[in-house]
């Protein structure tokens, strides 16, 4: 195989994995894109959150606390829990979105290791002519997505 990772394993001596000619290795290859492509987006948003943090309430916390740890963990972290969970949430929901990715890269193969659940219930509601199961498995994702929604609302970080 050709890629910088495959050449890592060889240099180390691990046996290359089958990237898109197995399950297993096509549904971790479309996890590393997955990552690659969207750990930065995340991080750019925890950055600004980070910036947007005054320096007087670190100055006022420097005075209550001993260690920096203390200083994240009563400050920053408590700060950035509502950033982090809208990060979250969006990803959970572009996540029941992908389709272009698994076609693109393997064709929802091989098998049907890296095929997408919106793939799934189509395949389900319209070519089965299964409706009233695709529309239940339609609905799993939106209700998923409520319920974290409820869970993050009723969560205060200043009680």
């Amino acid at each position: 195989m050709i890629g910088p990772v495959s050449a890592l394993l060889r240099t180390v001596g691990l046996p290359e994995p089958a990237w898109i000619s197995s399950g297993p290795g096509a549904f971790i290859a479309l996890v590393m894109i997955v990552v690659w492509k969207w750990t930065p987006f995340v991080c750019l948003i925890v950055l600004v959150a980070v910036h947007n943090i005054f320096k007087d309430i670190y100055d006022a916390a420097s005075l209550e606390t001993r260690s920096g740890f203390q200083a994240f963990w009563y400050v920053t972290a408590p700060l950035l829990v509502h950033t982090l969970l809208s990060s979250v949430v969006l990803r959970v929901i572009w996540a029941f979105k992908v389709n272009a990715l698994p076609h693109g890269v393997t064709s929802g193969g091989p098998g049907r290791a890296t095929g997408a659940y919106n793939i799934l219930v189509h395949k389900v509601g319209i070519t089965f002519l299964k409706f009233d199961k695709g529309v239940a498995m339609a609905y799993i994702p939106l209700l998923m997505v409520c319920i974290a929604f409820l869970f993050s609302r009723s969560r205060s970080i200043y009680e």
